[in-house]
């Protein structure tokens, strides 16, 4: 058996090469910058093992962003609590930290993939490889920006301020009347861990057929769940009294079996005039070699990531 104590400086030195890569991203929602490493080997072992579940996978890949992840503060560069980066980081953040963790780890996507030109007049076929930088555009990322009222002081010398508001503590109400019936949904942009609330009330083969029928993990209704933070309904003529809940299992339960479609319809135009622009938008720039015209390849990071872990690419 080999000696420990013999091969300790080579484990340190292995130790400080492994974060010498680094990433700096820009997490649009949390408005936070920070620096992503290089993925290892044991993480490359664990994703493949987590791919059982769909819940597992994703709960593997947040446990990977935070680990590769350190936060660039006034203080110096710092990792999050596991909970605290949960509550913090956005669905949308998430994906500028794959973005680092690919770019980091590959730099490009893979291989050379083929496209062919849109024109009409031409559909030429040709390869070309996409590279992270690639992605990256003026358009790509959209700041939070969103301020509420917030009062200070008491009776007459009580005032209000506009003031920015966090992400995970901002909500918009969308509001859609329906016949008799007035639907007020509290819409927010889900966290990480609102993401792992949503995911952990749902069964894996529950789940796994949302993937091989839709190729979603979420259904409509367990989408529209995920993006409410609570909904309140009353009747127009009072015929009861108003109930609201912001119980996740109760949203999930009502969104499945007693929302009209065209409530969830109109929900989500809604949902997206507010929240739509936050997505970011990755895409590389294309050019036929053949005909000169150029049109926008759209790129999704996290099936990119997911394939990847698969052994697709």
């Amino acid at each position: 058996m080999a000696d420990l104590g013999n091969i300790t400086p080579f484990m340190d030195a292995a130790s400080k090469v492994k974060g010498i890569k680094k990433v700096q991203v820009v997490l649009p929602i949390a408005r936070k910058s920070g620096n992503v490493t290089t993925l290892l080997v044991g993480d490359d072992l664990a994703l493949r093992s987590s791919l059982t579940s769909p819940v597992g996978y994703d709960r593997e890949m947040i446990q990977l962003l935070h680990k590769h992840t350190e936060f660039i503060e006034d203080s110096g560069n710092i990792q999050f609590p596991y909970a605290k980066f949960c509550q913090e980081i956005s669905n949308i953040d998430k994906l500028s930290l794959i973005w680092g963790i690919y770019k980091s780890t590959y730099d490009t996507l893979g291989g050379e993939r083929s496209f062919t030109c849109p024109k009409e007049e031409c559909k030429h076929e040709f390869k070309d490889i996409i590279h992270l930088d690639d992605l990256i555009h003026e358009d790509t990322y959209v700041p939070w920006d969103k301020t509420m009222m917030i009062k200070s002081g008491e009776g007459e010398d009580a005032t209000e301020q506009e003031c920015e508001v966090p992400f995970h503590q901002y909500s918009h109400t969308v509001v859609i009347e329906y016949d008799n019936f007035v639907y007020e949904f509290a819409a927010r942009l889900p966290s990480i861990q609102n993401n792992n609330i949503v995911l952990g009330r749902i069964s894996i083969d529950v789940l796994q057929q949302n993937l091989e029928k839709i190729g979603s993990i979420f259904t409509r209704p367990q989408q529209m769940a995920l993006l409410t933070k609570a909904v309140r309904l009353s009747a127009k003529d009072n015929s009861f009294a108003p109930a609201e809940t912001s119980n996740v299992d109760e949203i999930l339960a009502s969104f499945q079996t007693s929302i009209p479609f065209v409530v969830a319809e109109e929900f989500f135009v809604k949902y997206g005039e507010e929240f739509d622009k936050y997505v970011p938008k990755y895409y590389k720039k294309m050019a036929c070699p053949i005909c000169g015209n150029t049109f926008d390849h759209n790129v999704d990071l996290e099936i990119e990531f997911f394939r990847r872990s698969l052994g697709l690419i």
